[in-house]
């Protein structure tokens, strides 16, 4: 099998298998989640530090948030918790991005649901929960259909709004506030149907089974009759959209061991396989393999640092500014070089905040561009080896004669220098050869031509 038609099953196989991982990941997104903390893990969870799993249960401390990252689109929503506190309230943050989301917010006295954007909030709906104990274990759902929000707490609706333009889909999470702390048995999500506008709402996903809270009585929950939403603007540190800018801005969670080993990991792949692709797909003169080489501790060294201050996004984005080094310290002798450079530090970033899926397509249509790339160009040999001949003045080859004999041999000559003395005629040139057999058969021709000639073969990487 020839090198070339090898690449192309390599990078097939590659493509092959990032299109699994995201296809994948998309499926899993496009149904939903279901965690119960049995395993006591927060796997697939961005959280503060006073969070803990112990018993089954996740504990979250006052201020300190937990939230589910991903690109969800809420069908229905269905929480098992109960919070402790004389004060205070906690919010269900769903369809939440830095540009906006919804938050449901829980207390002892009101349950309100408002819509942010920006610095600026919508209230949508508002009602007190008379009947609930906050402090006993409720099955909260929350249901998103056609526009139209729908909150029930142990199978009663306590909430309802609708809005013409709703939010797109995002991250889930929950934040307590005002010294409460939460407890949080199960939390499951059923993602919309794609596409669909059905007027009703979906059926409720089917809570697990877990410790049961204090059965309720039969009394009718007021229900707050819908409202125009108006505008109010928000301001101070404890409100809903404060609590979800100030995550998306600048306030990240520790990552779990797990997923800081998987990072470091994949950052290490990546990085070889773009080596890969530099040294045998690129262009550059310069010594490829040797350069490719610093791709992995690039890479690494990048996912480690943004992992490790990922508590603060502006600290990280300041210190990308610092891995400049590498230019200060290496003599840049090419464009592409720089840009391979900047590739590996890319991957590192995306993998530092744990965008796996976005740097894995990302990688997929670099190697795909790259690709392309090497077969419409006209050569598809390393533009690496020099070759400089010596022949005596009365050897009787002529330089059309000499160019003529590389050419059935390389794919490129590429004529660099040419000297001429009444003792000697030089010629270096820069050539492109595709198997290795081709330097013994020119070295032999070139003897053939003039047993004196003077022969040097020269490449930066090595022959061999």
């Amino acid at each position: 099998m020839s090198r070339r038609l090898l690449w192309l099953v390599v990078l097939a196989a590659t493509l092959s298998l990032l299109s699994l991982a995201s296809s994948e990941a998309l499926a899993q997104e496009a149904a939903g989640f279901m965690t119960t903390f049995d395993d006591g893990s927060l796997e697939g969870w961005e959280h503060g530090q006073d969070v803990i799993v112990e018993d089954g249960v996740l504990r979250l401390a006052s201020e300190n948030p937990v939230f589910r990252m991903g690109n969800w689109s809420i069908g229905s929503l269905v929480v098992r918790a109960r919070s402790a506190g004389a004060s205070g309230f906690w919010i269900v943050h769903y369809q939440a991005t830095d540009q906006g989301s919804y938050n449901l917010r829980i207390a002892t006295d009101e349950w309100a649901l408002e819509r942010s954007d920006g610095p600026a909030t919508t209230l949508l709906a508002a009602a007190p929960p008379e009947g609930l104990d906050l402090s006993d274990w409720l099955d909260i759902e929350v249901t998103l259909v056609g526009g139209e929000h729908r909150v029930t707490a142990a199978g009663r609706e306590v909430l309802r709004a609708s809005e013409q333009d709703p939010l797109p889909s995002g991250t889930v999470g929950f934040v307590p506030s005002g010294g409460l702390t939460l407890e949080i048995d199960a939390v499951t999500l059923v993602a919309a149907p794609s596409g669909e506008e059905s007027p009703g709402a979906p059926a409720a996903a089917a809570a697990p089974e877990g410790e049961p809270g204090a059965p309720l009585g039969e009394p009718e929950i007021p229900v707050a009759p819908p409202e125009q939403p108006t505008l109010t603007t928000v301001s101070g540190t404890q409100t809903a959209a404060g609590q979800t800018g100030g995550f998306f801005s600048g306030q990240a969670n520790p990552t779990e061991l797990s997923t800081f080993a998987i990072n470091l990991a994949l950052a290490a792949v990546c990085s070889f396989v773009l080596g890969l692709v530099y040294t045998y797909w690129g262009s550059s003169l310069s010594n490829r393999r040797k350069f490719a080489a610093n791709f992995i501790f690039i890479t690494v060294t990048t996912t480690f640092i943004i992992l490790v201050v990922r508590s603060s996004i502006a600290l990280s984005l300041g210190l990308v500014g610092a891995l400049s080094i590498t230019r200060f310290r290496h003599a840049i002798k090419e464009p592409e070089e720089l840009a391979y450079l900047f590739v590996a530090i890319g991957i590192g970033i995306g993998l530092g905040d744990n965008q796996r899926l976005i740097t894995l397509l990302a990688l997929a249509v670099i190697i795909f561009i790259a690709a392309v790339m090497r077969l419409v160009r006209r050569s598809h040999s390393d533009v690496n080896l020099h070759l400089n001949l010596g022949l005596p003045a009365d050897s009787g080859a002529g330089i059309d004669e000499i160019m003529e004999l590389l050419r059935r041999h390389f794919s490129k000559v590429k004529l660099l220098r040419f000297d001429e003395s009444s003792e000697v005629t030089e010629l270096s040139f820069v050539v492109e050869f595709r198997r290795m057999s081709d330097l013994g058969s020119v070295r032999a021709e070139l003897k053939q031509l003039s047993p004196a000639v003077e022969i040097s073969f020269l490449d930066n990487r090595g022959i061999w």
